[in-house]
């Protein structure tokens, strides 16, 4: 009984000391794992952008920022899932999703993508020391996968030192 009313205390804490975002939602702790699957990419669309990498050629010990934003092309909202990969491979990047973007909106006349952005924040040493190729995708509602652009390119060239 005294263990069930300690979790039960616990929870409502928690419920109550939280910081309160509706609309940010960390995937690396909300979202399912997604099985990404090369075969269906579309790489001939665009879903949304990569507008900030820091730095582009990080220490092993330092980290790594990310910041754009996407969207669902068919519903025409913000993507519920994104994907990091690191050659090819996909990495364990925690995705901040839902952010405010209302320049998206703006720019697209469509209130729906206020908030289609997103940032991440991973330690460099899970890429290791080296060259490495980054790519982030927009998982669309169809099952498809939507590489998001950095400047003219579907990737990003990093070099952890």
């Amino acid at each position: 009984m005294k263990k069930t009313i300690f979790i039960l205390f616990a929870l409502i804490f928690t419920l109550v000391t939280a910081p309160w975002n509706p609309g940010a939602i960390d995937w690396a702790q909300a979202a399912p794992a997604i099985k990404f699957d090369p075969k269906k990419v579309n790489d001939k669309l665009n879903a949304g952008y990569l507008d900030e990498v820091k730095p582009l050629n990080p220490q092993l010990n330092g980290t790594i920022y990310l910041r754009g934003w996407a969207q669902d092309l068919k519903q025409q909202k913000p993507t519920s899932e994104l994907v990091v990969l690191s050659d090819g491979k996909a990495i364990s990047a925690p995705i901040k999703a839902g952010l405010n973007r209302g320049d998206v909106a703006k720019t697209f006349n469509n209130n729906n993508l206020v908030n289609s952005g997103y940032e991440s924040t991973f330690p460099a040493k899970i890429l290791k020391k080296g060259k490495h190729k980054l790519e982030i995708y927009a998982h669309q509602s169809d099952g498809s996968f939507i590489p998001l652009r950095y400047k003219d390119k579907s990737f990003i060239d990093l070099t952890v030192q």
